[in-house]
């Protein structure tokens, strides 16, 4: 599906197919343009528009929008789950979009992300920490010092080496 929608936003962001795409569409809503209507549309954009599954030809080959395929494809992405719990902090690559603004939101995101990154007990030092936080933000000591200070993560006194604590 999101080949699909690649191809429609693909064709409108070009600004000659738009403007084909907007005669189709004037002329078959009932705003006649006369000759500057889908008939001045070059057959490669009409070509392009229907490649895109913006437009359909009728069976007097006159171009029109595809209103029941555009209409299915947006049923269908509508039908994709949307993440639940923590996971709904994170755009699709993984990286945290936001951080959560209440508290029991933050601790369970946080909690995602330290069992994620280190297994119970496991002890690392800060480089291969920061390397296994910079997935989830860029801003690896913002992040690590969130585990730290919500008691997800231990740091030794010096700073040099993190634990995953086990949790009951």
């Amino acid at each position: 599906m999101a080949e699909e929608w690649r191809r429609i936003v693909a064709v409108l962001a070009n600004r000659g197919l738009r403007v084909a795409f907007a005669r189709i569409v004037l002329e078959t809503e009932g705003g006649r343009l006369g000759t500057s209507g889908a008939s001045t549309v070059r057959p490669r954009d009409i070509s392009a528009l229907e490649a895109s599954g913006l437009i359909l030809r009728d069976e007097g080959g006159r171009a029109g929008v595809d209103e029941p395929a555009l209409r299915a494809l947006l049923a269908r992405g509508s039908r994709e789950p949307r993440p639940r719990g923590p996971e709904r902090f994170l755009d699709e690559a993984g990286r945290i979009a936001g951080y959560p603004s209440r508290l029991r939101d933050e601790l369970a995101l946080l909690r995602l992300i330290a069992g994620r990154v280190l297994a119970d007990d496991e002890v690392v030092d800060e480089a291969g920490l920061n390397a296994r936080l910079a997935p989830f933000d860029p801003d690896t000591a913002r992040l690590r010092r969130a585990l730290v200070d919500r008691g997800f993560l231990t740091r030794t006194p010096s700073g040099s080496r993190y634990r995953r604590e086990r949790r009951g």
